[in-house]
């Protein structure tokens, strides 16, 4: 799960580069939106 977690932030890092400031902000709100989520799963919070 880590690693899936730096795969995506390397992904947004590299496409945020080349997208304007405010596509960029939307990507990290919805990064952490991800985040967040997927912590839940994870932590059972939430059943699949």
């Amino acid at each position: 799960m880590l690693k899936l977690n730096y795969f995506l932030a390397d992904i947004f890092i590299l496409s945020a580069e080349k997208q304007p400031i405010k596509l960029s902000w939307r990507k990290i709100e919805w990064l952490q939106n991800y985040r967040c989520i997927n912590s839940l799963f994870t932590k059972g919070t939430i059943q699949r």
